[in-house]
């Protein structure tokens, strides 16, 4: 048996870094989508305020002059390279505060936001420049994010292809290097579905005990403080078997119990904080008005997720695969399709001796589904004009956390072809782990170059 040199985990940590860092050096101060608006919540965050307060959203004068001096380059402008010096040289004054309103970020959850603050108290501290801070949180959230794949990459028993795929394609990457809450969101979905996937699918695993639930419950409580939406991957639960727990008792007990503290805690935190933001101004937006609407037209709104789908579905898989910057720098058609159509072939090669029954697979379609109609209610009631036959606000990104669970349809033991009487079985070998390899990068080293020319040339 010829050794395999291509150990995904170690391509992943080498990949990732040196083009996570290339992100996140190249990419100009926020200019990642809301990044500002990230950046003013780990600020504040880091002043000790774990429970935002409406109307207290006080910073410093630099915070404000700092976050605001680049949003010249939402248009076609170059970065000024010295600006960004003179602001990295720019001495720190934590007096002369101004209100400025973060309402619309300042209720999310603390978790996904913890190291950044806590690298940017240190940082305040020693009396860093802003902008100093703002390349330090990036740097904790990457980290972070690598964590979290790696070990995804490490434990899942098969997909690991796959994950690493998902992991470094453009828009993960570049999100993963940033300040987003989507660094810390995509990490810890990725690492949670394997997890699942170990204990329904590694044959070392034959008991599901206090340990596993316990795991279970730590990843689904803190991807609930995350994005709360995400939280849905609890009912990849059932793709278990039945005969790894005590009985089917024990396993309805644990997947209540977990369900109901993780549903009450991130209810009483939405109660707390009902009124605090109003998503938008627009006397042609309302949630309350939205909803009647849905609710009285059922059918009809089944009838505009599906135009949806068919109008947006190609400017969806650009988001997904690759639209940078303040979501003004799509990348060529090329790279979103061939990105795509591999990813395809190699949920078709990437398996081990795992099997995945029809009905495991239908069932971790399911969290797939549910996340990805929340999604798409919630921006229609928050962000779309009642009655509106097009959802807005819905973006690409949004499918990564989950996109894993929509390839395991692919995930089979018998793919293969014959070719005169000879069968031809497709598997992942040195060859094929290097040519999936040399992709990734060539389309990295392209997405750099694409950077490169948005913003400095």
């Amino acid at each position: 048996m010829s050794k395999n040199y291509f150990q995904p985990h170690i391509i992943f940590l080498i990949v990732a870094l040196i083009y996570g860092i290339s992100f996140l050096v190249i990419t100009p101060p926020f200019q990642v989508p809301d990044e500002s608006a990230h950046f003013l919540k780990a600020f504040y965050l880091s002043d000790g305020h774990i429970i935002p307060e409406k109307n207290d959203y006080y910073f410093p004068k630099d915070v404000e002059n700092v976050t605001t001096s680049f949003s010249y380059l939402n248009t076609d402008d170059k970065v000024k390279i010295k600006d960004t010096l003179l602001s990295l040289n720019q001495p720190f004054n934590p007096n002369n505060e101004v209100f400025i309103d973060i309402s619309k970020i300042a209720i999310y959850p603390p978790i996904s936001y913890l190291a950044a603050a806590f690298i940017i108290n240190i940082g305040k501290i020693l009396g860093l420049p802003i902008l100093t801070l703002m390349y330090l949180g990036r740097a904790i959230n990457l980290i972070i994010w690598i964590i979290f794949v790696y070990y995804t990459i490490k434990i899942t028993p098969f997909y690991k292809w796959v994950f690493l795929l998902l992991a470094l394609m453009p828009m993960t990457l570049f999100l993963a290097a940033s300040l987003s809450a989507d660094s810390f969101n995509i990490g810890l979905s990725f690492l949670t579905i394997a997890i699942f996937f170990k204990f329904a699918f590694d044959d070392n695993i034959e008991k599901i005990k206090m340990k596993e639930l316990l795991i279970i419950f730590i990843s689904i409580f803190i991807l609930s403080l995350s994005k709360q939406g995400y939280a849905a991957l609890l009912l990849l639960f059932f793709i278990i078997p039945l005969n790894k727990f005590e009985n089917n008792r024990i396993r309805n007990l644990a997947l209540a119990t977990i369900g109901s503290i993780t549903l009450a805690f991130t209810g009483i935190w939405n109660l707390l904080f009902k009124n605090t933001y109003v998503a938008t101004s627009s006397p042609l937006i309302s949630a309350s008005g939205q909803i009647s609407f849905i609710l009285s037209n059922p059918l009809n709104f089944i009838y505009i997720l599906l135009n949806t789908l068919y109008t947006l579905l190609n400017l969806y898989l650009i988001m997904f695969v690759g639209d940078l910057g303040s979501l003004d720098i799509p990348l060529p058609e090329w790279i979103v399709y061939s990105y795509i159509i591999i990813l395809i072939i190699v949920a078709l090669i990437d398996k081990n001796e795992s099997i995945v029954s029809l009905k495991q697979k239908l069932i971790s379609l399911i969290p797939f589904l549910v996340v990805s109609i929340f999604i798409f209610v919630f921006e229609y009631i928050t962000w779309t004009p009642v009655g509106n036959n097009l959802i807005g606000g819905v973006q690409g990104r949004y499918f990564i956390p989950v996109a894993p669970l929509l390839l395991l349809l692919f995930y089979n033991q018998k793919f293969n072809i014959n070719l005169q009487d000879k069968k031809i079985n497709f598997k992942l070998r040195n060859s094929v782990n290097l040519a999936i390899t040399i992709f990734m990068i060539l389309i990295l080293f392209n997405t750099v170059l694409i950077l490169i020319s948005r913003y400095y040339i």
